[in-house]
């Protein structure tokens, strides 16, 4: 699902995944500071998150305002 927080007139968006709709546990991934979107969007961190989402951990990622 994308998510969009908005927040000064800025837009942080990112993509969440969870396992099912209850509560539990969730990692937040971002890129670092010189990557941009394509990270967030990326084979890598897809495969990750898709990891973690079937181990139960729901997962959001998102990049950093500028950086895509």
């Amino acid at each position: 699902m994308n998510v969009e927080i908005k927040r000064d007139g800025l837009t942080l968006r990112g993509i969440e995944e969870r396992p099912s709709e209850k509560a539990g546990p969730m990692v937040i991934m971002f890129h670092g500071f010189n990557g941009n979107a394509g990270y967030v969007q990326g084979e890598l961190f897809a495969e990750i998150s898709d990891s973690l989402v079937a181990s139960g951990i729901s997962t959001i990622r998102f990049d950093f305002d500028g950086h895509g």
